[in-house]
């Protein structure tokens, strides 16, 4: 028997920067939140190659920031 699948639509979905190309920023981008602009200095990604693929860069980005949170752990043990 096949298992099927269900992909539901996004839910707490917050916006919370807007990012802009920005050709006369350092990173190439205007707006990003102060993490991801640690991670872009910090990867060798210049602004060039930013410029030519931001979308690619920001998912980069977007990637790398959600791999950096320390995963929550959830146990039905009860502690005492």
């Amino acid at each position: 028997e096949e298992a099927s699948f269900e992909i539901s639509e996004p839910f707490n979905f917050k916006h919370l920067s807007h990012v802009e190309v920005d050709p006369t920023s350092v990173t190439g981008f205007r707006g990003i939140p102060a993490e991801w602009e640690i991670l872009l200095k910090a990867s060798g990604i210049s602004r060039e190659q930013t410029l030519a693929n931001p979308q690619t860069v920001l998912d980069v980005l977007a990637f790398a920031a959600a791999g950096m949170r320390r995963p929550v752990i959830r146990t039905n043990a009860k502690l005492g």
